[in-house]
């Protein structure tokens, strides 16, 4: 990924006056590395008493959008649309910009409701704003939305001259990738037979991974991928074998697509066991380790040394 940011970090920012809610503290960290064309920076805090956290994402030719989490009320925050306190940050985002960049167009304000994990909705105010530098139109977008208890913004404002429906496109989709990352650790209410199709796949993996086990891993992976009821990241330091497999023989290719799902797999049957949406990577890890020792077992010419000691060879 390409990095050149032009804008500084606390333009973004709406000036706030107190501490986060607590049981949203670490929104940010637990967001995925990477979204769509976007690579992860560091997390961020502003310096002022509200202890403001925010996160950017950056892109090819001067390309970012940020996401931060605030609380301008000192109490929680409700949650939807009609929020007074939402409408207040909103109101004063645009203030801010219009102070950045002076002459500047707001688009229409429109209700924005995303579908999250387990079943939340994540609704807040979407606009577009517009201002002209060098005779060159710019545009800013900004999503900011009632949040457990906090505000979450989302601004994608480039500092290259783009398109304004393009570049509203390319904002809702980052919109739509990026709500995996929000409402983790919810609790939920997987129906029990559910469940135990899951660990029956599992099992199959981890017993069988070169035969039952080949036809269950395409389910646990279309079920980790379709619910909204399990949040699975993956890590490429839990697995630094995985570009040298994607690269490899159709064979190695095979084996890697069943110790993915055998991650995904015992991941996400963790987090239904015990009724919460949150990522379990140790759970995901141990499945894999079972998965590996037996490919192991069926092809001895297979070997990854980063998992030989894991597997007890």
């Amino acid at each position: 990924m390409f990095r050149n940011i032009v804008l500084p970090f606390t333009a973004v920012l709406c000036c706030v006056s107190c501490r986060l809610n607590a049981a949203e503290s670490d929104t940010l960290e637990r967001m995925y590395p990477n979204i769509s064309i976007f690579r992860k920076d560091v997390i961020q805090s502003a310096n002022d008493k509200a202890n403001t956290k925010s996160v950017r994402y950056l892109g090819p030719q001067q390309l970012f959008f940020t996401v931060s989490v605030f609380n301008p009320a000192g109490k929680d925050i409700a949650e939807g649309a009609a929020s007074p306190e939402l409408k207040r940050a909103f109101a004063q985002a645009v203030e801010t910009r219009k102070l950045l960049h002076g002459e500047l167009k707001a688009g229409k304000t429109e209700t924005l409701s995303l579908s999250c994990l387990a079943g939340r909705k994540l609704t807040g105010l979407y606009t577009i704003l517009t201002y002209t530098d060098n005779n060159l139109p710019y545009h800013i977008c900004i999503f900011m939305a009632g949040y457990r208890g906090n505000l979450l913004k989302v601004e994608f404002a480039p500092s290259v001259p783009l398109k304004q429906d393009p570049q509203d496109r390319l904002f809702r989709a980052i919109l739509e990738e990026a709500k995996a990352n929000f409402y983790t650790g919810e609790k939920t209410n997987v129906p029990q037979n559910i469940k135990n199709t899951l660990a029956r796949a599992v099992r199959a993996l981890e017993e069988n991974p070169l035969e039952t086990g080949s036809i269950a891993a395409q389910a646990i992976r279309k079920f980790t991928d379709d619910s909204s009821d399990v949040f699975v990241m993956i890590r490429e330091s839990d697995m630094p074998w995985l570009p040298r497999l994607m690269n490899g023989t159709p064979e190695e290719k095979k084996y890697l697509n069943l110790l993915l799902a055998s991650f995904m797999g015992g991941n996400a049957l963790a987090q239904l066991e015990q009724n919460i949406c949150r990522d379990m990577r140790n759970a995901g890890l141990a499945s894999m380790r079972k998965t590996y020792a037996k490919i192991k077992e069926a092809d001895r010419t297979f070997l990854l040394k980063e998992l030989e000691k894991d597997a007890g060879q």
